[in-house]
């Protein structure tokens, strides 16, 4: 026969798996992101910039 304490194991053991699993693909998202280019002496090249992939550069006047 199966106790309780058991049971409060295996499901102390799913919510922290799951929690675990939800932080790892919540950081994930930010790694696969690239630096934005920078503009030197005024210059943006935007030339090796993959807008499909990287989505667009916010233009912030600094």
């Amino acid at each position: 026969m199966v106790t309780s304490f058991y049971w409060k194991k295996v499901w102390a053991y799913i919510t922290c798996m799951l929690i675990l699993i939800i932080i790892l693909t919540s950081c994930q998202k930010d790694i696969n992101k690239a630096d934005p280019p920078t503009a030197i002496d005024g210059i943006l090249d935007l030339t090796k910039w993959d807008f499909d992939v990287n989505g667009p550069v916010n233009l912030d006047g600094q």
